[in-house]
């Protein structure tokens, strides 16, 4: 009798940049994994861009429409239409993954010093990663092709914002 033990998957660190720009690990970050084949990679990878595309452009028509009114702006006002932009640009983009897979292959938490570990066999991927540091919320959207063992260091979220 062959028994083959899974010795491929995932693994990394997670870290989430805070307002005063240091990296901080985010303990008990949720990992989502979806399993996915090429297609559905394809057409992720293409909507995650068209969604930032679009993100980039509805920021620019803000930044226009706000400083054409200087004498009605505050600070408080600017900070809160920025985080209200950038949750609604985390959610878009959290849907754009869950839409194409709808099949959660395996979910986890990172430990407390932000690290993580998955079982996977060999494949294409969705990864999905929401963690937090201080008061800044962070997600990361990211195609993840498994041969043997793939090592992440998860830095730059896809979004993030300030959870206050």
């Amino acid at each position: 009798m062959i028994v083959w033990r899974n010795t491929s998957g995932v693994s990394g660190e997670i870290f989430v940049i805070t307002e005063n720009g240091k990296a901080v690990v985010a303990p008990g970050a949720t990992l989502i994994l979806y399993k996915i084949d090429e297609s559905q990679a394809n057409k992720i990878t293409s909507d995650l861009g068209r969604k930032f595309e679009a993100y980039i452009h509805e920021t620019g028509e803000h930044i226009s429409m706000l400083t054409a009114r200087p004498d009605e702006l505050t600070h408080a006002y600017v900070e809160s239409l920025n985080k209200i932009s950038a949750r609604k640009y985390c959610l878009q983009l959290h849907s754009v993954g869950t839409d194409a897979t709808q099949r959660i292959y395996i979910s986890s938490n990172a430990d407390r010093g932000g690290r993580f570990s998955l079982a996977a066999t060999p494949g294409a991927y969705f990864l999905y990663v929401s963690g937090q540091a201080g008061e800044t919320h962070a997600e990361w959207f990211q195609i993840v092709r498994v041969r043997w063992r793939e090592q992440l260091r998860l830095v730059q979220p896809t979004c993030s914002y300030s959870s206050e």
